[in-house]
């Protein structure tokens, strides 16, 4: 990658930790004052809460995002940025202008993606297969029994 490629995302990843720092810092003092000042009845403490806890949740994704707008700045610092972390290969100047913070090119973030929707499917039905179009439908023939009908989402809930 071209130096002048480096230098763009160098400045443009240390002014997005200033901005996600500064930012973190407003809420912490925002968040200090709302739990001090929390008076009212039932209903208006209830919403107090809720928007706290929707505040609590937000900053936890944007301290993420910190910690790897920081990680993407230490790559750069140390030679490997716009390698994927996988393969080795380049990342595209493309996909790092859109996602500075990618680890991965898009070959090796596709399968990396698929394998989780993967283990998230047979999370999801217990099964540890993926359930595929032809299991759903029963046309499959593996084990050696053949489905005569088709599994249905109760059958699926139930666990048949």
């Amino acid at each position: 990658m071209l130096q002048i490629d480096i230098s763009y995302f160098k400045k443009h990843l240390e002014a997005a930790i200033k901005i996600q720092s500064s930012e973190q810092g407003q809420k912490n003092l925002k968040r200090k004052k709302v739990l001090t000042l929390a008076k009212g009845d039932t209903v208006d403490l209830t919403d107090e809460e809720r928007e706290n806890i929707i505040d609590f949740k937000m900053q936890g994704r944007k301290y993420v995002y910190l910690q790897k707008l920081k990680l993407a700045l230490h790559r750069i610092e140390d030679g490997s940025f716009g390698c994927c972390s996988d393969c080795g290969e380049a990342i595209s100047a493309i996909r790092l202008k859109a996602r500075p913070t990618a680890e991965l090119c898009i070959s090796c973030k596709e399968v990396q993606e698929k394998e989780e929707k993967q283990r998230i499917g047979s999370a999801k039905y217990g099964t540890g297969k993926l359930i595929t179009a032809e299991r759903f439908h029963g046309l499959d023939k593996s084990g050696g029994a053949e489905k005569s009908a088709a599994i249905t989402a109760e059958n699926l809930i139930k666990g048949a």
